[in-house]
Formats: structure tokens, sequence, C-alpha cells
């Protein structure tokens, strides 16, 4: 691998890591001299099953079938720095007026109706 500095350097260990949001990756390569982590994108592509979309300011990865975000990146000083997505889910559901409920979803349908 070439640093930007033009000096080459090798990976000397593989495995296994756990980003900022549960984002896992397989076959990641430690590179002693470097002092951040390089993402790869088709590695990224491949394992995860996303898409990954560049703009000039971010870098978005979302799940290929469900389109939700999966992480994203900030660009600063020409490199994108990744930012993990915490999920977040409803447990519980309180249903209080029913009848009020599918008044609403039949398009606000009289009460007789209802």
């Amino acid at each position: 691998m070439g640093l930007p500095d033009g000096e080459r350097v090798l990976a000397c260990k593989q495995g296994m890591m756990i980003l900022e949001g549960g984002l896992e990756l397989k076959n990641v390569l430690y590179v002693p001299k470097l002092k951040c982590n390089l993402l790869l994108v088709p590695q990224l592509t491949d394992e995860e099953n996303c898409v990954v979309k560049f703009t000039d300011k971010l870098c978005i990865m979302q799940d290929c079938t469900s389109r939700t975000l999966i992480g994203a990146g900030e660009r600063k000083d020409g490199l994108y720095w990744y930012r993990g997505v915490r999920k977040a889910q409803a447990c519980h559901v309180r249903m209080e007026n029913q009848l009020a409920l599918w008044h609403q979803r039949l398009g606000h349908s009289s009460f007789k109706i209802v």
C-alpha cells in the first residue's frame, strides 16, 4: 500500500471490525503506520449489500433493499470521515381511540360509515 508521502507499507494483520452504529466489516487490513482507518468502497458495497453516494460534502451509505441509512461520512481535507447512524425502533404503540383512527384511514368518512 502506498502512503500519501510516497512510502510503501504492508498490512501485517487481517480481521473483523465493528464501526459506530453497528456496521460490521470482515477482512479488514491493519497497517501500523496509518493513523486512521480507510474503507474501500467496493469492499463495503460487496459485504454490506449497500449503495454508496458521494456529494461534494457528504458520503451516504444506504441498504440496497430498504434504502435505509446505514452510514454517512462528512468530507474534510479531501477525505470522507465516517459517522455511524444509530437506529431507533418503536417498541410500543398506544391506541386510544380506534374509531377516530379508522375515521382518518377511511378518508374522514362519517362516523356512521366507520
